[in-house]
């Protein structure tokens, strides 16, 4: 048995992203020393979530990927339009607005 962060895909994962960040960013400075990279790494990964494209995401950066999912998965959601709280369709798709029977179109029995 094998805790998600313990799996041997997550272990593929992060051994994925330590090699794109050496080639893509650390290989890329002439020289790289541990301090330099270090004073360069919050840069790095802004850079790579927000522009640099992931294969796995269609080119995409993740930020963008996210966006985009966000945005389809409202639009396609069921009741995803949003109406004001006031509104009688609101009220009746939560079921709090009184039926007729209760708002004294029919009289209660004793």
């Amino acid at each position: 048995m094998h805790d998600a962060d313990r799996s041997p895909q997550s272990n593929g994962i992060a051994e994925a992203f330590v090699k794109t960040l050496k080639r893509d960013y650390a290989w890329v400075n002439l020289r790289p020393d541990a301090a330099s990279i270090l004073r360069q790494l919050d840069g790095w990964f802004e850079h790579y979530n927000t522009v640099h494209p992931h294969k796995a995401l269609g080119y995409r950066s993740p930020r963008e990927f996210l966006k985009q999912l966000v945005n389809e998965t409202t639009e396609n959601a069921v009741g995803a339009v949003r109406r004001p709280h006031d509104s009688p369709m609101f009220a009746d798709a939560l079921g709090s607005r009184p039926s007729a029977a209760h708002r004294g179109g029919a009289q209660r029995r004793p």
